[in-house]
């Protein structure tokens, strides 16, 4: 399925690494992005498939509002705060509360946008991006967006998010260690977590303790949903 994943758009970005992107902390400009959505969206409404009127069904409110909204919205804003995360702890205001989101996709459909509003609504977002490899293990095996364009979709959202990658974890260091101390790199105030999550408290516990730091689910279909198989194996 991951080669499915990964069949549009490749050559408009390239000459984009998010390696790049967070070193200079400028996204993919508005025009390729809006492009590439174009093609990602054009991909998974047409595309032949068993789950075609699905797919069509499920990318109103996430591709084509995403493709909407990165054409004409914010368009006066500069962009959120693209760097490494071993920067973040320069950038960020003691005097303003700051929270941590682990994200393993965050594609960017209305539940993702729901966590990230909710996280607005009490603090100053830092949203800590996986890399595609994490995603090997899934039941996609790969996102249907890639890292770069992820990373430069959020960073036309809001001005007020910082944005980063989680680097890959040593092998001689636990993984719940690997993620407190990167936490802790960051110097924000509160780690947030999705209702749902197997291992909420856990990850609540890297930072303050505070109620708002559990974001309600909303009901809505996953990627994996928005994106379902087109082939058997």
């Amino acid at each position: 399925m991951s080669e499915y994943l990964k069949q549009f758009g490749s050559e408009l970005i390239k000459s984009y690494s998010w390696q790049e992107i967070l070193e200079s902390g400028e996204p993919i400009d508005r025009k390729t992005l809006s492009e590439f959505l174009i093609r990602a969206n054009h991909f998974l409404t047409t595309e032949p498939g068993p789950h075609l009127t699905q797919r069509r069904e499920y990318s109103t409110d996430w591709l084509k509002w995403w493709v909407a909204y990165i054409k004409v919205a914010g368009t006066d804003k500069r962009p959120a705060l693209l760097l490494p995360v071993n920067r973040i702890r320069s950038y960020v205001d003691p005097d303003t509360p700051s929270g941590v989101l682990f994200a393993g996709g965050l594609e960017g459909h209305p539940g993702h946008l729901w966590a990230v509003k909710w996280m607005l609504f009490f603090v100053k977002p830092v949203l800590l991006f996986e890399q595609d490899e994490y995603l090997a293990g899934k039941d996609r095996q790969a996102p249907f967006l890639p890292l770069e364009v992820r990373l430069s979709m959020w960073s036309h959202y809001s001005p007020d998010l910082t944005i980063s990658v989680v680097p890959q974890r040593n092998p001689a260091v636990t993984e719940s260690g690997h993620y407190k101390s990167l936490f802790d790199a960051t110097g924000a105030d509160y780690c947030f977590v999705t209702d749902g999550d197997p291992f909420a408290e856990q990850k609540m516990a890297r930072g303050k303790p505070a109620s708002f730091t559990l974001i309600p689910n909303l009901l809505t279909p996953r990627t994996t949903e928005r994106v379902q198989k087109l082939f058997e194996d």
